[in-house]
């Protein structure tokens, strides 16, 4: 299979690129590398690592990468509160309407796989620890903006 992860440089990326690698996938990373560049290294030998240093933002870069893959796996993100607090703008940009324009242009025969946030749960009403059964109550920008991209994801084929 052919694997897009958008912001693979983070920690997460870097380890599923190196999972789809062993699993003997084609795995083509896009990020801004603005947080390192040094977590895909170990990846630049193998023939079926590909990077492109791309801002998200720029779709109509993107829409390439996205018609060439079977799995998308979004992860480029502003990401926690501080920075979307700092940068708010950008934190809607790319944690929210970047989503919503993959969602919208993504084919039916492709998988997405979204991973949602703890922040989506902000605090539970009576002090309790949050669980997935928690009712979703952001109480961050980051929170909204992921919870946000979920739901539009949720309403899309083939996304889970």
């Amino acid at each position: 299979m052919n694997i897009l992860i958008t912001g693979g440089a983070g920690y997460i990326g870097s380890e599923l690129t190196g999972f789809f690698l062993n699993s003997g996938h084609k795995v083509k990373v896009v990020d801004t590398l603005e947080y390192g560049s040094t977590s895909l290294l170990r990846y630049v030998g193998n023939p079926n690592f590909d990077f492109e240093k791309l801002d998200v933002r720029r779709n109509q870069l993107l829409k390439k990468d996205l018609d060439w893959c079977d799995v998308i796996i979004p992860l480029a993100c502003l990401v926690g509160f501080p920075l979307c607090d700092e940068k708010p703008r950008e934190a809607v940009e790319v944690n929210y309407n970047i989503n919503t324009w993959i969602a919208e242009n993504k084919r039916d025969d492709q998988i997405l796989i979204y991973p949602c946030t703890n922040s989506g749960y902000g605090v539970s009403v009576d002090g309790s620890v949050c669980t997935e059964e928690s009712p979703l109550n952001p109480v961050s920008l980051y929170g909204r903006t992921k919870l946000d991209a979920e739901k539009v994801y949720q309403k899309t084929e083939g996304c889970c």
